[in-house]
């Protein structure tokens, strides 16, 4: 029997296309020749014959993203690994442009199974392909919707909520940037709140009617603007040159506008109605996170407020009570508890005493007292012309670096709260409780005024620096002088006491100013013990000992030592 005439099946192959709507293609696979019907031509935009009838030609007008999928999906076919050929890609047009399609194909094969011939259609499916996308977007868009309508309700982090909001429109929207800009009642304008996409860091303020913002504002609807770049009325922002369209909605609650949401693109591109309905939607939820934001501010100024009058109001008491405790006036254990919880001081908690330079605003700081107390738990007031410090330290310690260190913090976070700066800060032994802070005013006043003499160039004078000085001003007191030998050998003592380590006896043959190998020499041991010791004192005493002042106070601190041991 012999075969059809081809123009005849060319004809049948064609009348069929025209019917289906659908472009055919039938592949010979011996020669590599494809037959493609006039449909199949014009579906793409090309006249019949402008493109090689080849494999090839096709495998080149296959999307790059899609090709190794799609000749992976034909192969699979060929070789009997799938029923049938079918497969969703792009395809490059004659104008250019990527279009989605559908292609579905049959092997036909010779009577030992091999094939020789390929038929298959090919079915425009760029609207399904659209809506399919444009459904999967909404969905997204829902999902986002209701992720962000539970993080409303139960996040008090508004200002990361809105970021997030910001972001999750961009997504969406398929923007390139994306701006919030929350309304300023007090200046009547709008600022920007947060960017989303490559904009930078910059605060825009836009008045009504004034840039896209404003003119959403005073519209108080949606606005679409095409060939931004060119737009008269485009804003003064640093990427606006990137721009090609924009649009934006307003954050409406009833008649109230709360701020204005406004998305960019970089390429000119008509927005859908879609879009713009779910744009108001996201734009309904960040409405309502904004006006929660509003009344979390409003809540804690009205709670700060309070706050402050309830401080102000037993301040005065506060201070009364204290400055009776250093006069010295007589009060019971339970009265000093009473007193102390009625102005708001823990009876229980240990205290650090300090006193301020005489150079710093004493008067201006102690006005900030009720903020202090708030933010710091500190009490500032005036005495004396010199302003006095109380801070709860709820540590027994007595640790002169650890100690400096509060102060020197708290004197920073003075600066930072207030803006006024205390130059010098006088600091006194840990007070155990409130009956005890007379003393450790009396020794913080010492430390300030001996501790400027000794060492002009630091902020902070603990009682324990001022050695010496401090002895001579008590006058030989014996608990001063049994209270400066073991604030300054104590730890030494006990260290060798408990480890026998030789480390006092070591140390007063350093002291007396001999080299450390004529040291090591006179006790018997190596250099490198020799320095090891040495390291191992200056790691408890907590200061080197090449340090004049320390070097005095041990030398004073030891004969006062040997003199009481005599005694």
């Amino acid at each position: 029997m012999q075969d059809e005439d081809p123009r005849k099946q060319d004809e049948r192959w064609e009348l069929a296309s025209w019917a289906a709507n659908e472009g055919i293609w039938d592949w010979d696979m011996r020669t590599n020749q494809v037959y493609h019907s006039a449909v199949w031509y014009k579906m793409f935009g090309y006249e019949p014959g402008e493109v090689p009838d080849t494999s090839w030609t096709w495998e080149s007008l296959l999307h790059p993203d899609d090709a190794v999928r799609v000749i992976a999906e034909r192969r699979a076919h060929i070789e009997g690994r799938t029923p049938q050929y079918y497969s969703e890609h792009r395809v490059r047009c004659q104008d250019g442009q990527y279009r989605w399609f559908l292609s579905r194909g049959k092997v036909i094969r010779d009577a030992a199974g091999n094939p020789v011939r390929m038929i298959g259609f090919y079915t425009n499916i760029e609207e399904s392909i659209r809506d399919r996308l444009r459904l999967k977007r909404q969905n997204e868009a829902l999902k986002s919707l209701y992720e962000i309508s539970l993080r409303a309700i139960g996040d008090e982090a508004h200002d990361v909520t809105l970021t997030a909001i910001l972001d999750r429109i961009r997504e969406f929207m398929a923007a390139d940037k994306a701006y919030l800009n929350i309304y300023d009642p007090e200046d009547d304008i709008m600022r920007t709140h947060s960017t989303s996409g490559a904009v930078g860091p910059y605060v825009q303020e836009s008045h009504r009617g004034n840039y896209l913002v404003g003119k959403i504002w005073e519209a108080g609807d949606y606005l679409y603007v095409d060939n931004y770049s060119q737009w008269q009325d485009k804003a003064p922002i640093p990427d606006a040159g990137a721009i090609r369209s924009a649009c934006g909605v307003p954050l409406k609650l009833g008649l109230e506008i709360l701020g204005v949401i406004s998305v960019a693109f970089a390429t000119r591109r008509q927005v859908l109605p879609e879009e713009v309905d779910m744009l108001r939607q996201f734009a309904a939820i960040t409405a309502l996170v904004i006006r929660n934001r509003q009344m979390s501010f409003d809540l804690l100024e009205e709670n700060y407020q309070r706050a402050t009058l309830e401080i102000s109001l037993y301040q005065s008491e506060r201070i009364d009570f204290l400055n009776e405790l250093l006069e010295g006036k007589p009060m019971s254990t339970r009265r000093v508890a009473m007193q102390a919880a009625r102005v708001g001081l823990p009876p229980q908690s240990g205290y650090l005493a300090m006193v301020a330079g005489n150079d710093c605003d004493a008067a201006q700081i102690a006005m900030q007292s009720p903020l202090l107390q708030s933010t710091l738990s500190l009490t500032a007031w005036r005495r004396a012309g010199q302003l006095y410090l109380l801070s709860p330290q709820p540590l027994p310690t007595n640790d002169r670096l650890e100690l400096s260190q509060r102060a020197e913090e708290l004197r920073q976070a003075i600066r930072e709260r207030t803006g006024l700066v205390i130059s010098r800060l006088g600091v006194g032994l840990h007070c155990p409780g409130l009956k005890d802070i007379a003393a450790g005013y009396y020794q913080a006043a010492e430390a300030l005024e001996f501790g400027q003499r000794i060492y002009p160039k630091r902020t902070v004078h603990h009682y324990l620096d001022i050695g010496m000085l401090r002895i001579l001003a008590r006058n030989g007191d014996r608990s001063q002088i049994d209270l400066f030998i073991r604030h300054t050998l104590g730890k030494l003592l006990d260290y060798d006491r408990e480890k026998n380590a030789h480390l006092v006896e070591t140390l007063v043959a350093i002291l007396q100013g001999r080299s450390l190998h004529s040291v090591a020499e006179e006790l018997f041991v190596h250099p490198k013990t020799l320095l090891f010791r040495k390291h191992r004192i200056e790691e408890i005493l907590g200061e080197s000992l090449d340090n004049p002042m320390l070097r005095m106070n041990l030398e004073l601190a030891f004969q006062l030592h040997e003199l009481r041991g005599k005694k």
